[in-house]
């Protein structure tokens, strides 16, 4: 259970310091919090929040989907091949809205709505 917590904290860690300094630099290159906003610095923001947002979220997603089949599979005195991969189509369905409604958090949050 350790080494999961520190993979997955070393993951977001590092991302999360890539994610800082490349939004803090476009930020200032551009002048993105101050006056004018230049066309290209708003462009080139929404790339780059958006592709740290699929960072973000898909593997939480993918987390939430193996925690949910694994804990079935060691709880289960029997467990059943069929009811697995059931669960995981339930939990798949369930992961997709929640992932979309982090990554549009994530993108307001981080772009804003304009």
């Amino acid at each position: 259970m350790k080494k999961w917590f520190w993979s997955a904290s070393g993951y977001y860690g590092i991302w999360s310091l890539v994610f800082l300094i490349g939004y803090l630099w476009i930020g200032s290159r551009y002048n993105l919090f101050e006056g004018a906003v230049s066309p290209e610095g708003r462009e080139l923001l929404w790339y780059w929040v958006s592709g740290f947002g699929l960072l973000f979220v898909i593997p939480l997603g993918i987390g939430q989907v193996a925690a949910g089949i694994l804990s079935y599979r060691y709880a289960a005195t029997r467990p059943r091949t069929w009811v697995s991969l059931l669960l995981g189509l339930v939990l798949c369905i369930s992961t997709i809205v929640a992932c979309l409604f982090g990554y549009a958090v994530f993108i307001l949050i981080f772009h804003g709505f304009a």
